[in-house]
């Protein structure tokens, strides 16, 4: 049964690395708390309260995250996504 909701779904299409500290795992949770990327920076929160931002090896200068390359609106039932019934809708 489809729910008739939908969702934005976004692409971006460029791909970057991120060069982690000799000694540091990130999957280690005796060394790291937290992680993630946002705006193209890796942030890593240690454990000991230090927090680490890297940059990324981007090639491609000033890439803007801001906007995608691909934004469409599809049924969320089709991507898998589900709403909980107390997600009000816009009246």
């Amino acid at each position: 049964m489809s729910s008739e909701r939908k969702i934005v779904r976004v692409q971006y299409t460029h791909n970057d690395v991120f060069k982690i500290p000799k000694g540091l795992d990130l999957e280690d949770k005796t060394q790291v708390k937290n992680w993630g990327v946002k705006w193209n920076r890796l942030w890593i929160e240690k454990v000991d309260g230090t927090e680490l931002m890297i940059e990324a090896e981007s090639w491609i200068h000033n890439f803007d995250y801001k906007y995608p390359d691909i934004a469409e609106i599809v049924d969320a039932d089709d991507e898998g996504v589900e709403y909980s019934d107390d997600e009000e809708e816009d009246k």
